[in-house]
Protein backbone atom coordinates (compact mmCIF):
# COMPACT_ATOMS: atom_id res chain seq x y z
CA UNK A 1 0.00 0.00 0.00
CA UNK A 2 2.55 1.98 0.90
CA UNK A 3 4.53 1.71 -2.18
CA UNK A 4 1.02 2.24 -4.50
CA UNK A 5 0.86 5.78 -2.37
CA UNK A 6 4.80 6.85 -3.22
CA UNK A 7 3.73 6.42 -6.92
CA UNK A 8 0.80 7.89 -6.93
CA UNK A 9 2.11 11.27 -5.33
CA UNK A 10 5.20 10.56 -7.70
CA UNK A 11 3.12 10.72 -10.92
CA UNK A 12 1.22 13.58 -9.36
CA UNK A 13 4.37 15.45 -8.90
CA UNK A 14 5.64 14.59 -12.48
CA UNK A 15 2.10 16.31 -13.71
CA UNK A 16 2.55 19.25 -12.09
CA UNK A 17 5.98 19.86 -13.04
CA UNK A 18 5.56 18.78 -16.92
CA UNK A 19 2.40 21.36 -16.27
CA UNK A 20 4.30 23.91 -15.59
CA UNK A 21 6.46 24.31 -18.22
CA UNK A 22 5.83 27.54 -20.37
CA UNK A 23 5.87 28.02 -24.04
CA UNK A 24 8.31 31.15 -25.34
CA UNK A 25 5.32 32.82 -25.82
CA UNK A 26 3.85 32.91 -22.26
CA UNK A 27 7.67 33.80 -20.96
CA UNK A 28 7.43 36.64 -22.70
CA UNK A 29 3.86 37.68 -22.10
CA UNK A 30 4.93 37.62 -18.27
CA UNK A 31 7.96 39.12 -19.53
CA UNK A 32 5.82 42.00 -20.70
CA UNK A 33 3.79 42.10 -17.39
CA UNK A 34 7.15 42.70 -15.56
CA UNK A 35 7.81 45.63 -17.67
CA UNK A 36 4.12 47.16 -17.81
CA UNK A 37 4.59 46.73 -13.74
CA UNK A 38 8.27 48.64 -13.96
CA UNK A 39 6.48 51.40 -16.49
CA UNK A 40 3.70 52.24 -13.76
CA UNK A 41 6.07 52.38 -11.02
CA UNK A 42 8.63 54.60 -12.78
CA UNK A 43 5.79 56.84 -14.01
CA UNK A 44 4.66 57.36 -10.26
CA UNK A 45 7.94 57.80 -9.14
CA UNK A 46 8.00 60.69 -11.76
CA UNK A 47 4.98 61.67 -10.72
CA UNK A 48 6.10 61.96 -6.98
CA UNK A 49 9.10 63.80 -7.67
CA UNK A 50 10.10 67.33 -7.06
CA UNK A 51 11.33 67.73 -10.19
CA UNK A 52 10.71 70.52 -12.33
CA UNK A 53 7.10 69.91 -14.37
CA UNK A 54 9.12 70.40 -17.89
CA UNK A 55 11.56 68.13 -16.79
CA UNK A 56 9.23 65.56 -15.17
CA UNK A 57 6.92 66.39 -18.78
CA UNK A 58 9.78 65.41 -20.85
CA UNK A 59 10.21 61.91 -17.95
CA UNK A 60 6.58 61.07 -18.20
CA UNK A 61 6.58 61.66 -22.60
CA UNK A 62 9.49 59.57 -22.60
CA UNK A 63 7.74 56.76 -20.13
CA UNK A 64 4.40 57.19 -23.03
CA UNK A 65 6.28 56.39 -25.91
CA UNK A 66 7.83 53.12 -23.69
CA UNK A 67 4.20 52.25 -22.96
CA UNK A 68 3.22 52.59 -26.90
CA UNK A 69 6.09 50.77 -27.84
CA UNK A 70 5.89 47.99 -25.52
CA UNK A 71 1.76 47.73 -26.61
CA UNK A 72 2.95 47.35 -30.38
CA UNK A 73 5.25 44.72 -29.18
CA UNK A 74 3.09 43.02 -27.59
CA UNK A 75 0.96 42.81 -30.86
CA UNK A 76 3.46 41.35 -32.48
CA UNK A 77 3.95 38.60 -29.98
CA UNK A 78 -0.03 38.09 -30.07
CA UNK A 79 0.65 37.17 -34.17
CA UNK A 80 3.94 35.63 -34.36
CA UNK A 81 2.10 32.62 -33.04
CA UNK A 82 0.74 32.14 -37.06
CA UNK A 83 4.54 32.59 -38.29
CA UNK A 84 5.80 29.20 -39.62
CA UNK A 85 8.24 27.57 -36.81
CA UNK A 86 11.43 29.04 -38.02
CA UNK A 87 10.24 32.57 -38.64
CA UNK A 88 8.38 32.22 -35.03
CA UNK A 89 11.66 31.83 -33.46
CA UNK A 90 13.58 34.76 -34.99
CA UNK A 91 10.14 36.96 -34.03
CA UNK A 92 10.16 35.69 -30.48
CA UNK A 93 14.44 36.73 -30.78
CA UNK A 94 13.09 40.26 -31.87
CA UNK A 95 10.85 40.51 -29.46
CA UNK A 96 13.13 39.75 -26.65
CA UNK A 97 15.82 42.16 -27.47
CA UNK A 98 12.59 44.96 -27.80
CA UNK A 99 11.54 43.91 -24.43
CA UNK A 100 15.09 44.12 -22.72
CA UNK A 101 15.45 47.57 -25.02
CA UNK A 102 12.81 49.01 -22.93
CA UNK A 103 13.89 47.43 -19.85
CA UNK A 104 16.98 49.58 -20.62
CA UNK A 105 15.41 53.18 -21.15
CA UNK A 106 13.01 52.94 -18.67
CA UNK A 107 15.27 54.32 -15.80
CA UNK A 108 16.83 57.29 -18.53
CA UNK A 109 16.76 60.81 -17.55
CA UNK A 110 14.57 63.29 -19.83
CA UNK A 111 17.93 64.22 -21.78
CA UNK A 112 19.23 61.01 -21.87
CA UNK A 113 19.65 58.98 -25.35
CA UNK A 114 16.85 56.58 -26.24
CA UNK A 115 18.88 52.73 -26.94
CA UNK A 116 17.24 52.25 -30.44
CA UNK A 117 14.97 49.24 -30.98
CA UNK A 118 16.44 46.58 -32.92
CA UNK A 119 16.75 46.96 -36.81
CA UNK A 120 14.32 44.27 -37.24
CA UNK A 121 11.41 46.07 -35.13
CA UNK A 122 10.59 49.43 -36.26
CA UNK A 123 7.66 52.08 -36.38
CA UNK A 124 5.59 49.37 -34.22
CA UNK A 125 6.05 46.94 -36.60
CA UNK A 126 8.13 43.63 -36.98
CA UNK A 127 10.17 43.48 -40.09
CA UNK A 128 11.74 40.10 -41.87
CA UNK A 129 14.92 40.88 -44.58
Amino acid sequence: MKRHAALVAAAIGLSLVGGCAMSREDKLRARSDKIADALIDERDRVLNSTAPDLQRDARLARLNTLRTTLSAINVGLGSARYLPEDRRALAYDVIDEAYTTIEWNIPLGPSDQLKPMPAEFQNGQLLFR
